[in-house]
């Protein structure tokens, strides 16, 4: 019985432990989002502040200011061209769609049902041409139904960018409240930091700065195992797509791996396009191929990701597979990296608290 009640006392505290956390990180993370980013710029650019004020003798506040402005006038000018260069091409790639179509697919649907009707006549033995009239009448429908499509793609992208257009003050007021509290946290982060270090008991105090490490480390282990996956998928696509003739291989196999580090996005909302237009146009090796090494590319991700990602932050493949999907299910974009990285985290102080009680018998 007392085993059983230990277990139970343990269940119940490790759920509401979990249903916090969950509680904090679905709800409330994102509305002081603001701060907890400015917290970490701070953070991540006090080191910096220190070194100069210890080096130079210079005092903390002008130091931490320029050096503040340097960060977020670099970081702006990057944003602005990277915004600025998506915006453009999503606009003209949107205007070039109707003419697309009517330049390359309608004609390419006009040859293909000419060619079936043609087939279809030298076998037809239905009275009337009822057979034909079906077809013509099929063709109509889908040739007016693909061009409604292609117009209203148009239409959502051009409405997409005006609702990212809306969208802009509000994360303009929220970006606003992120650099002005960053400006307040880095000027008295020291003040502040010891002031909460003097309200916690020590032992407090070393699980925070045990837990700070392991999350630098476990972020810098994730991004250099997808920096991995990149450089594999790019390596994919470059021999690829030179098997396949094409010019700029090197480039187009840049971009496109860039496009599969986002999970949400993927060579598929690239390759798959581009693979049907080829199709349409009457590349038919060229189209084939581009599927086929599309197909490679998806089963090698779906096989090397969680190996890769789960050797690299200490988890198990199936357990990081596991945490992948249900983070992003819980939380999106955000929960796909946020949960493995947790789950490393824990794993790592229970099997420390395993080895130190194991030690201590």
């Amino acid at each position: 019985m007392e085993k059983k009640k230990k277990f139970l006392v343990s269940a119940v505290y490790y759920l509401t432990i979990s249903a916090i956390v969950f509680l904090f990180f679905k709800y409330a993370v994102f509305v002081i989002m603001p701060f907890i980013i400015g917290f970490a710029v701070a953070a991540v650019l006090n080191p910096a502040v220190r070194f100069f004020c210890q080096k130079f003798d210079m005092k903390r506040k002008p130091t931490a200011l320029l050096i503040l402005l340097l960060f977020y006038a670099t970081i702006g000018m990057l944003a602005t061209v990277l915004v600025v260069r998506m915006t453009v091409t999503v606009g003209a790639v949107s205007e070039k769609l109707p003419g697309l179509y009517a330049d390359t697919v309608e004609p390419a649907l006009g040859r293909a049902f000419e060619y079936v009707n043609r087939l279809i006549a030298r076998f037809d033995r239905v009275p009337d041409n009822e057979l034909a009239d079906a077809l013509t009448s099929f063709f109509n429908s889908l040739k007016s139904s693909i061009g409604e499509t292609v117009s209203n793609i148009s239409v959502r992208a051009i409405t997409a960018l005006s609702g990212l257009a809306a969208a802009v003050p509000k994360f303009i007021i929220e970006l606003l409240f992120a650099v002005i509290s960053s400006f307040f946290f880095i000027i008295d982060y020291e003040k502040i930091v010891g002031y909460i270090k003097s309200r916690l008991p020590e032992r407090a105090i070393g699980i925070m700065t045990d837990l700070r490490d392991k999350f630098f480390v476990t972020v810098i282990k994730y991004i250099r195992s997808y920096a991995l996956i990149m450089l594999i998928t790019f390596a994919e696509l470059f021999f690829g797509l030179i098997l396949l003739g094409c010019e700029n291989a090197a480039l187009y196999a840049f971009l496109i791996a860039l496009f599969d580090v986002l999970p949400v996005v993927g060579t598929g909302a690239v390759m798959i396009p581009w693979a049907l237009i080829e199709l349409i146009r009457g590349n038919l090796r060229y189209g084939i191929g581009l599927i086929v090494l599309w197909a490679i590319i998806t089963v090698v991700r779906n096989i090397i990701e969680p190996k890769i990602v789960g050797t690299q932050v200490g988890l198990p493949p199936l357990l990081t597979l596991i945490s992948m999907f249900v983070g992003s299910k819980l939380f999106g974009f955000f929960g796909l990296i946020a949960l493995p990285v947790g789950m490393s985290i824990a794993l790592s102080v229970i099997r420390e608290r395993n080895q130190l009680s194991s030690g201590t018998k």
